[in-house]
């Protein structure tokens, strides 16, 4: 039902607005996450991709609303690989590497303009993302390393230690 709904709020939307609106993209981008929720991955992956290549014609590729939906797309593949496909790791880690290499260097900028989410920034809860990627994929070691990462940074950022176990129920010690 989710599914039917978006996707017919997707189509009022283009008809209303057009392909390369926010309006239409946001609608684009929910309606590939119910698509995964709903375990149909190849649906997700191919709606995250056309997300992404709207969203490489309006934004820069150095921009982290671009890095952004790379590690949305990202997220898509690593649910994929985590429910059984894991030929699509791989891909995962590309994407969401490159996503952490702009947030990285754009997180100074984004800092500045107070770019966060509610328990970490940007470019920490990416670095998570990567690290849970990684161990998933059975690399326990380039996790510890992207969580380690993860926490120098929001210590510097945020100025206090950030427990990252309220966010992904797992922290260092559980890889």
């Amino acid at each position: 039902e989710a599914i039917k709904n978006k996707t017919f709020a997707l189509e009022l939307t283009k008809k209303v607005y057009s392909e390369d609106s926010p309006e239409y993209v946001s609608l684009l981008d929910q309606l590939s996450i119910s698509y995964s929720n709903a375990g149909n991955d190849t649906m997700a992956i191919r709606l995250g991709t056309k997300v992404l290549e709207i969203r490489k014609k309006s934004l820069t590729e150095t921009s982290s609303e671009y890095a952004k939906a790379l590690s949305q797309l990202a997220m898509l593949y690593y649910r994929a690989a985590y429910s059984g496909h894991d030929d699509y790791y791989p891909e995962a880690i590309k994407l969401q590497k490159t996503a952490v290499e702009i947030l990285s260097n754009n997180a100074t900028e984004d800092e500045k303009n107070d770019t966060i989410y509610r328990w970490c920034s940007v470019l920490g809860a990416a670095l998570v993302d990567l690290a849970a990627i990684y161990n998933d994929s059975g690399n326990p070691a380039e996790a510890i390393k992207c969580q380690t990462l993860a926490i120098e940074h929001e210590q510097l950022y945020l100025g206090h230690n950030i427990d990252f176990s309220v966010m992904y129920g797992e922290t260092l010690a559980d890889l």
